[in-house]
């Protein structure tokens, strides 16, 4: 069933340290309509994010349509002094012979 395929988010179990904000959940689903493709015609993309000097990833999402679907959630912790209030959120595309290129 479709309630099968979601998965249960559940909050942090451990409670921030005293030198965190706080907690920000991100949910990364999907993206629409990427351009760029590498020498395969196709697009192997994963989106990073950043909150100060924290950063997490997707796993590389073959994508033949330029409409990859991820739905993972990363908890991010969120530090008094670094990054407060800025998220930095990117799409690129794996290349397994060059540099990861930006594509979003």
């Amino acid at each position: 069933t479709l309630a099968d395929m979601i998965p249960e988010v559940r909050p942090p179990k451990v409670a921030p340290p005293k030198d965190y904000t706080g907690i920000v959940r991100v949910r990364v689903i999907q993206a629409r309509n990427l351009h760029g493709e590498n020498a395969t015609g196709t697009l192997n993309p994963f989106v990073r994010l950043r909150v100060g000097k924290v950063k997490k990833q997707t796993v590389a999402m073959w994508s033949a349509s330029g409409e990859p679907r991820w739905d993972t959630t990363f908890d991010v912790r969120v530090y008094h002094d670094v990054g407060l209030g800025q998220m930095e959120i990117t799409v690129w595309d794996t290349d397994l012979f060059a540099e990861d290129n930006l594509i979003g």
